[in-house]
């Protein structure tokens, strides 16, 4: 008996701690909460590989942007215009090769860009994380809403759609009205309409999908077509690149028959890239003998100056912006840098480079040019 009832307890015993052990768990599932999965970060489109062979500067450091491995580092492309600045802000971000003479060489350094339009495609399509470039065209804004992408504009420089000619020409300004009569209307055709000597006017034109002709038909033509003459009689073609462009309305006079002197090209160019190419050539070939005479016309009695155009008193004024998509998450290398290029330090980077500061800053870097 005494040895069944020493049994008994036993079970007994054991029940009651196999009931404790089930406890916690039954508390434990009565208590858990099902969350969602955090969201996603945004799936980048496959980039080319790419190497970093310097070391990133301080500054990178202080960013956050410290591409050992290259993966950090933003993804950047822009306008033709906009070249100097990716190289500015990459010599800013790296330390140089420490190679005795070479000491000053940034190896991995951009060398191209892919132009304005073709670099709105690039970031629409997530091929690249920020460009530089100037306000887009009715056709950029309609290709990012046809691809359901939100772009995020930040101004960080200024510049100007400016108007040239030749240096001999005796026409100094033209007004906004007449450039509508020149490039859509076709009703001046003439440099004596303009106040010059009889003589004709030979408009030139860029390429549509170039940042030049954006501003054109932005802020120009304002939604009138451009004549059907640039096209099919034009006797110079359309005009591919930028410092082609300079050429042609530089070179005309210098082809033309004795007998038609008088004539001229007229084209456009934005400010401080004309500028920046006046300032190469002046330093290749000094001041008595520059391979270019060009002139920038006045538009409406104002002359375009870094002044004007800060001012927006020259009604040709705009914007010089880094674009990043919407969708870019906060704190990301491209979000920072760009928050660095609006500060003083960075718009120092935006003076170097050419472009034209947002505002004044402390301290402007002297012009590298003469």
């Amino acid at each position: 008996m005494r040895t069944l009832l020493c049994v008994v307890l036993a079970l007994l015993l054991l029940q009651g701690c196999l009931d404790t052990n089930k406890a916690p768990q039954q508390e434990s599932a009565a208590t858990t909460v099902t969350t969602e999965p955090p969201s996603a970060p945004r799936v980048k489109k496959d980039r080319p590989p790419r190497e970093m062979p310097l070391t990133p500067s301080k500054l990178a450091r202080s960013l956050g942007i410290t591409p050992v491995t290259a993966e950090n580092y933003p993804y950047i492309d822009g306008s033709t215009a906009a070249l100097p600045l990716v190289q500015g802000i990459y010599r800013r971000m790296f330390t140089t090769a420490m190679f005795g003479k070479n000491k000053d060489v940034y190896l991995g350094l951009p060398q191209e860009v892919s132009k304005t339009v073709a670099a709105y495609e690039r970031l629409i399509a997530d091929e690249v994380d920020v460009i530089f470039v100037p306000d887009p065209s009715d056709d950029v804004k309609q290709l990012a809403v046809d691809a359901g992408v939100e772009l995020e504009y930040i101004p960080i420089g200024a510049d100007a759609l400016v108007f040239i000619t030749s240096g001999k020409n005796p026409v100094n300004a033209v007004t906004l009205e007449q450039l509508v009569n020149i490039y859509s209307d076709r009703t001046v055709t003439n440099w004596a309409d303009l106040g010059g000597n009889d003589g004709q006017l030979i408009a030139l034109i860029r390429n549509k999908d170039s940042g030049s002709h954006g501003q054109m038909e932005n802020l120009v033509l304002r939604g009138k077509p451009v004549h059907s003459d640039f096209v099919e009689h034009n006797p110079r073609p359309v005009v591919f690149d930028m410092i082609r462009m300079l050429h042609e309305v530089d070179g005309y006079d210098r082809t033309v028959e004795k007998e038609a002197e008088n004539n001229y090209t007229l084209g456009y160019t934005v400010f401080y890239y004309l500028r920046q190419q006046m300032r190469e050539q002046e330093r290749h070939y000094g001041a008595r003998r520059m391979p270019f005479s060009l002139k920038t016309l006045a538009l409406d009695g104002v002359m375009p100056t870094p002044e004007t155009i800060a001012s927006k008193e020259y009604k040709l004024a705009i914007g010089c912006f880094a674009v990043i998509r919407k969708d870019e998450p906060a704190g990301s290398p491209a979000r920072k840098m760009v928050e660095w290029l609006v500060s003083d330090d960075g718009q120092r980077v935006v003076l170097e480079a050419g472009l034209g500061a947002l505002k004044p800053i402390a301290n402007p870097p002297a012009m590298r040019r003469p």
